[in-house]
């Protein structure tokens, strides 16, 4: 017996006009006028050519519907079904939400704005690169995305700082007012307008922090030992006549600005004024007129109390009834302890 091998295909004559399959979104048809089947894969909108020799051919995407529900290739808006109205930038209909790709807002729709990384309603936080890219309830875009502008909202400049506060300091917008961080007088308002040494705005007024004259105003310009701008008025502190102000212009020995008058404390004569030149005995200023104390005659005036007497240790004119211990004491003669 005759043993007859191979395979078995089906005689095309005994098939119909068509054969149609259909495998995951595929559709596989078998045309007689044909050598080999054709397949049109709808989900890329590519149509494929598969010849018997195995050979594939390729046309352009074609606009229209996927069979298996996939993305809808287009070639513009009227190519797009109405749940995705618009032709997108790739080339696939798309409805324009949030983080759909876009060139401009034409490819955008419930997310009207085109933003670097898509579609978005620029709302405070979404990225931007201009502020076109951002709603009108956050209309600045800030290096860290779409803001507002107000106090705190980081920025690079003024720019990006909305009205309410407009200076760009060295921790994002801010008013500039006293007490506001900086790093030159630019990050300060004008009503405080010293960027001090510690890097706060401040109008620098008596009492206000400093490190050095420069911190603060015209009103209290010196910077006192105590760390505080002052006038250098009377009592201000101070650590040498240079802290002192023209009202009281001198150091005293507590440490505090005086005029140097009549009464003033002194360690000597140079804590006096001219109106009162004397460092007496009791440590204060006198201007050496009757009745005040002395050591000896240079704490006298020479003209009104010339004579400074051992008995009382005050100085007098040596008139008429004044103490004295000798002739020397007295305009005339002195007898018995008293000028005559």
């Amino acid at each position: 017996m005759l043993a007859v091998g191979g395979c078995w295909e089906p005689n095309p004559a005994f098939l119909g006009p068509a054969a149609m399959t259909s495998t995951n979104g595929d559709t596989t048809t078998t045309d007689p006028t044909t050598s080999g089947p054709t397949t049109l894969e709808g989900t890329s909108g590519e149509v494929t050519s598969t010849s018997d020799s195995g050979t594939t051919a390729s046309t352009e995407p074609t606009a229209g519907s996927s069979s298996g529900g996939g993305p809808i290739g287009c070639f513009d808006d009227g190519d797009c079904p109405a749940a995705q109205p618009l032709c997108g930038p790739s080339g696939i209909c798309q409805a324009g939400a949030a983080g759909d790709p876009c060139e401009d807002p034409s490819d955008c729709g419930d997310a009207p704005l085109c933003g670097p990384e898509g579609c978005q309603v620029g709302a405070a936080g979404d990225p931007c690169d201009d502020p076109a890219q951002c709603a009108a309830e956050a209309p600045l875009c800030g290096p860290e995305g779409c803001q507002v502008g107000a106090a705190g909202d980081p920025c690079d400049d003024e720019a990006q700082c909305a009205a309410g506060a407009p200076l760009c300091g060295p921790e994002g917008c801010q008013v500039g007012m006293a007490g506001d961080p900086c790093v030159d007088p630019s990050d300060c308002d004008p009503a405080a307008a010293i960027c001090s040494g510690a890097g706060v705005c401040q109008p620098g007024d008596e009492g206000d922090p400093c490190m050095g004259d420069g911190d603060c105003n015209t009103s209290a310009p010196l910077c006192g030992p105590d760390g505080l701008c002052h006038d250098g008025g009377v009592g201000d502190p101070c650590a040498g006549d240079a802290d002192c102000g023209m009202a009281a212009p001198l150091c005293g020995p507590a440490g505090t600005c005086q005029t140097g008058d009549e009464g003033d404390p002194c360690a000597g004569d140079t804590d006096c004024s001219m109106a009162a030149p004397y460092c007496a005995p009791d440590g204060m200023c006198h201007d050496g007129d009757e009745g005040d104390p002395c050591s000896n005659d240079m704490d006298c005036d020479d003209v009104l109390a010339p004579y400074c007497v051992p008995s009382d240790d005050l100085c007098h004119d040596g008139s008429t009834g004044d103490p004295c211990q000798n002739n020397g004491d007295c305009i005339a003669n002195c007898m018995m302890g008293t000028c005559t």
